[in-house]
């Protein structure tokens, strides 16, 4: 650690400690979320429960990693996908 003043590695062990933070959220919420739609069929039948806010914390935390969901609603741009496309033969 030479050359390193002491605000360096605290800023460097703040990083890392965020990382985990920001990732035991994601797999939290995603335990969660799975968890709604699994039955256990010792407690008998089971509504399912509002995951909004936890859906929302999922999101927020994997935006953080740089990974946000796609919306292709209004979008004029064409889906390039090979199963869309129809065979000529057809």
């Amino acid at each position: 650690m030479e050359g390193k003043t002491t605000e360096e590695t605290s800023d460097e062990k703040l990083a890392v400690i965020s990382i985990f933070v920001r990732l035991s959220v994601v797999c939290w919420a995603g335990f969660i979320i799975s968890l709604n739609y699994i039955t256990f069929p010792f407690l008998g039948p089971q509504a399912p429960k509002d995951t909004s806010f936890i859906t929302f914390l999922f999101g927020s935390a994997l935006a953080t990693f740089g990974i946000e969901a796609k919306k292709n609603g209004n979008s004029t741009t064409p889906v390039n996908c090979p199963m869309l496309i129809k065979k000529k033969d057809e």
